[in-house]
C-alpha cells in the first residue's frame, strides 16, 4: 500500500505557477532591456550619426562626379604614358646599364671601406708603436726613425684610400641620382593617380561605414546590416570602441582633475561627449 504524502499545493497547480512566473520573468527581462536601450543619449547619437553619414555620402558623391572621374582618368593616362616611356627599349636598356653600374659601384664602395678600415687599424698600431719607440729611445734613434717611416707610409696609404672612398662615394651618388631622375616622372605620375584613387576609395569606405553597411557592396546591397548588428541589444558590446555608426557611452578620463569620494580621492571621469558629440 503506497504511503500518502501531504503536500501544501498540488503539483498541477505548482506547474501552472512556475509557468506563469517564467513567462513574467521573460517578459520583464525584455522590458528591462527595452528600457535600458531607450535612452536619450542614443537619440542624440543617432541624429549626429545621420549628419556625419550625410556628409560622408556627399564626399563620396563628389568623387563620383564627371569632373572627378575625368581627373582620375587623366591621371591614370599620365601614369600609363610615363610608365610606357620608361619601358621603351632604349630607356629600359640605359636604365638596366646604370643599375648594373650602380650595383658594381656599391660593391666597390664596400671593398674600399673595408680596405680603409683595415689600413686605418694598422695606422693606429703604427702610431702607437712610434710613440712608444720615441719615448723609449728618443727622436734620433734608428728605431724611432724606422717607426716614423712606417707611420708615414701607413698614413699615406690611409689618405689614398680615403680619397678613393670619397671618389667612389661621389660616383655612387651621381649614379643613384641619375637613376632616380629617370624614374621620377613615372613615380610622380603614379603617385598622383594613387592619391586620387585612395581619396575615392576612402570616401566610399567612410560613406559605407557611417551608414552601417558592409565595406564592399555584395549580395546584401545597401542593407544596414552592420549598423544593426553593432547596435543590437545584448550584442553591441562586441563592436570595438570608436567603430563608425556604433552607439556607445563615450568618456574622458581626467587624471589631473581629482574628485573626493568617501575615504579616498580619485580621478574625474567626464561623459559629456556621449551627448555632445560634435
Amino acid at each position: 500500500m503506497p504511503v500518502s504524502v501531504e503536500k501544501l499545493y498540488r503539483p498541477e497547480k505548482m506547474h501552472i505557477l512556475f509557468a506563469v512566473a517564467s513567462v513574467l520573468l521573460l517578459l520583464s527581462t525584455f522590458w528591462f532591456i527595452g528600457v535600458d536601450y531607450d535612452r536619450h543619449w542614443r537619440e542624440y547619437q543617432t541624429d549626429y550619426q545621420v549628419s556625419v553619414a550625410a556628409l560622408a555620402h556627399l564626399d563620396y558623391l563628389q568623387t563620383q562626379t564627371a569632373s572627378a572621374q575625368a581627373e582620375l582618368a587623366a591621371a591614370e593616362q599620365v601614369a600609363q604614358a610615363a610608365a610606357a616611356e620608361l619601358a621603351e627599349p632604349a630607356v629600359a636598356a640605359l636604365l638596366v646599364e646604370r643599375e648594373a653600374e650602380l650595383a658594381e659601384t656599391q660593391f666597390e664602395v664596400i671593398q674600399v671601406e673595408q680596405d680603409f678600415g683595415k689600413r686605418d687599424q694598422l695606422l693606429q698600431v703604427a702610431r702607437a708603436n712610434f710613440e712608444s719607440t720615441l719615448t723609449r729611445h728618443g727622436e734620433d734613434h734608428p728605431k724611432t726613425i724606422a717607426a716614423r717611416g712606417d707611420l708615414d707610409r701607413d698614413a699615406a696609404v690611409v689618405e689614398t684610400l680615403r680619397l678613393e672612398s670619397e671618389q667612389v662615394g661621389d660616383r655612387l651618388t651621381v649614379l643613384d641620382r641619375a637613376i632616380r631622375d629617370m624614374r621620377e616622372p613615372a613615380r610622380m605620375a603614379q603617385k598622383a593617380y594613387d592619391d586620387l584613387l585612395k581619396v575615392a576609395k576612402d570616401a566610399q569606405l567612410k560613406d559605407r561605414q557611417y551608414r552601417g553597411l558592409m565595406p564592399e557592396p555584395g549580395l546584401l546591397g545597401d542593407l544596414p546590416l552592420v549598423g544593426f548588428l553593432i547596435n543590437a541589444p545584448l550584442a553591441d558590446f562586441a563592436a570595438p570602441k570608436g567603430t563608425p555608426a556604433h552607439q556607445e557611452i563615450k568618456q574622458l578620463v581626467l587624471p589631473d582633475v581629482r574628485q573626493r569620494l568617501n575615504y579616498l580621492e580619485s580621478y574625474t571621469t567626464d561623459r559629456c561627449i556621449t551627448c555632445h558629440l560634435a
